[in-house]
């Protein structure tokens, strides 16, 4: 069972680069299982049983199976987001430097430029007529096509280079695609004219990025890791989106998934988790019900599913090995987030964390504890505080990993596997809200 579903969530991977291609992905399968496309009217009665999906933009989803109690008794959310670090062609990108072709890109997310150079990349795009409708290119993952990569300076007259700081080696503006070479009389507006059928124009409105071109893979001679890119957070994306999906009976709680776009840089968009967007449906199941607004999301509980480090032997320095996950330990609940003194911060609650390690352990879920690193070493966030801001129980809960946001990550099948079955055995638990169980003194 292990390896057959980590051989379906490399399958994923390598056709899930972009946001875009994410929540194409995720309604396939969706649609696979049965899941009608979401739409709002004033009459609706929702059953216990059916199954809905909405996209956000095109860059984010929202899945919902109706269980059987009302959403004012409670309801189960699984939150994760879709998009990854990766390099954005700049609006106008095309470029010729002394008889080269460069295509000039704008990193997103929080990288070590240095890692973007000398590796394959590939180019996905979308390019939107006047109409709105859609048209995707890639170029860079069959085995056929070119690729594109970022150069770097020769060891033998790096001295300079070499004595800069790590961040200080690449600048931003040197993350530029090798795209070729000036001859023939073609311009790089030409060759993507003869690729795409794509204008000079219209490359001014679409958009592209680059991504590594690489395929996931399994790592080490005892297949126990993949290796693969954007499996932050595409490796919660899948189990959340899986576990929803293989649910053999109606749960008894409504349960969602929310996948959103934009994390990397803050949530703060028409598809990130601050946007209404993703309470319209949740919104308008309550209304059918006659559900309070406000009860809903009180007695809501989430699990806000984001990766995590994992304690790296070879960087002891810059974790607390007693709080920092471990590779193949299992499922990472991590109570709380931030920077310093917490900055940023989301916390659950005593009676959270007590809630879900309890039926974690009684379907013999592995799990562990984690935080992101030392306390003085950095840090990070979740979408976590945008649950939180609605009033929801949130958790954070993952799958540690190694080599976060570099072009190629780390993480152990058994992780993988646990985070699915975590999930799995949320979104089936049918008891009440914990506020309701917890006695105060």
């Amino acid at each position: 069972m292990v390896n057959r579903y980590c051989e379906e969530y490399k399958t994923f991977l390598n056709h899930a680069k972009t946001e875009t291609e994410t929540v194409r992905e995720v309604l396939n399968l969706a649609r696979k299982q049965g899941f009608q496309d979401f739409e709002r009217k004033a009459d609706t009665v929702y059953h216990p049983g059916e199954k809905w999906i909405q996209t956000i933009r095109g860059k984010g989803a929202v899945l919902c199976v109706i269980g059987r109690q009302s959403l004012e008794c409670g309801c189960k959310m699984t939150a994760a987001h879709i998009d990854s670090p990766h390099l954005d062609l700049k609006p106008v990108p095309l470029d010729e430097n002394h008889g080269i072709f460069y295509l000039k890109t704008h990193y997103y997310g929080k990288i070590k430029k240095y890692q973007w150079t000398c590796i394959p990349l590939a180019l996905h795009g979308i390019c939107a007529d006047a109409q709105g409708k859609g048209h995707s290119a890639v170029i860079g993952e069959s085995p056929q096509d070119p690729v594109f990569g970022i150069s770097d300076l020769l060891p033998h007259l790096s001295e300079a280079q070499m004595a800069k700081s790590m961040e200080q080696g690449i600048a931003g503006e040197q993350l530029q695609l090798l795209a070729g070479l000036a001859q023939d009389g073609k311009s790089v507006a030409d060759l993507f004219y003869e690729s795409f059928g794509w204008n000079e124009k219209e490359l001014l409105t679409a958009e592209f990025r680059a991504v590594p071109s690489a395929k996931a893979r399994d790592l080490g001679m005892d297949r126990s890791m993949i290796l693969a890119y954007g499996q932050d957070d595409r490796v919660c994306v899948y189990g959340a989106v899986r576990a929803l999906l293989d649910l053999e009976e109606i749960p008894e709680y409504t349960s969602f998934v929310f996948l959103a776009d934009k994390e990397e840089v803050g949530s703060e968009s028409s598809a990130g988790m601050y946007s209404a967007a993703f309470l319209e449906m949740l919104l308008a199941i309550g209304k059918s019900q006659g559900a309070d607004p406000g009860t809903v999301m009180a007695k809501a509980e989430c699990l806000s599913a984001d990766v995590i480090c994992a304690y790296d032997p070879m960087f002891p320095a810059v974790t607390d090995e007693k709080n920092t996950a471990k590779l193949g330990n299992g499922m990472v609940l991590v109570r709380y987030t931030g920077r310093g003194g917490k900055k940023g911060n989301s916390e659950a609650s005593a009676g959270f964390m007590a809630k879900v390690s309890d039926f974690l352990d009684k379907a013999q879920v592995d799990w562990q504890c984690g935080e992101m690193g030392a306390v003085d070493a950095g840090g990070g966030t979740t979408v976590a505080k945008c649950m939180a801001h609605w009033g929801v129980e949130v958790l954070d809960v993952g799958v540690c990993m190694l080599n976060m946001h570099a072009p190629m990550e780390v993480t152990a099948k058994r992780d993988i596997w646990n985070f699915y079955r975590g999930i799995k055995v949320f979104f089936q638990d049918s008891r009440r809200h914990c506020c309701d169980e917890i006695l105060y003194i």
